[in-house]
């Protein structure tokens, strides 16, 4: 009789986020898509709380996106595994203010939302200025 196989499976309290690479396909590593989508909802709402962000997310169709399950696109954020760590990078549309103190200010937010990451890189890009 053969060795029974271990289950894999992690409760959803203590599994880690799978980190998609911008590279694979939206259904790689299936059943780890619904926290990573979930952490990159996570990200994109508190930085639309930083005041001056007026969307996150790229002015044309393509951009950095992270995908979860069942097509679900988060536009605007694209969260990669480092060897170092984790890198976060977010695409805004700013109101015209400060762009180093707005672009601190989402870093700032993202770190807050992501506190439990000990080695965290975000990099924001702002795609464009709107005008009051």
């Amino acid at each position: 009789m053969p060795p029974r196989a271990r289950s894999k499976a992690r409760s959803a309290s203590t599994a880690q986020p799978h980190l998609q690479h911008p590279n694979t396909a939206p259904n790689e590593g299936v059943e780890d898509e619904t926290s990573t989508a979930a952490f990159a909802r996570l990200l994109r709402e508190a930085v639309l709380k930083v005041p001056g962000v007026t969307r996150v997310g790229t002015t044309g169709a393509a951009g950095p996106s992270t995908y979860g399950l069942r097509g679900e696109v988060i536009r605007g954020v694209r969260i990669t595994r480092e060897p170092n760590g984790v890198t976060v990078e977010i695409h805004i549309t700013t109101q015209l203010v400060p762009l180093q103190a707005l672009a601190e200010s989402v870093r700032s937010a993202v770190r807050h939302a992501a506190a439990k990451l000990d080695s965290l890189q975000v990099d924001v890009v702002i795609d464009a200025l709107e005008a009051p």
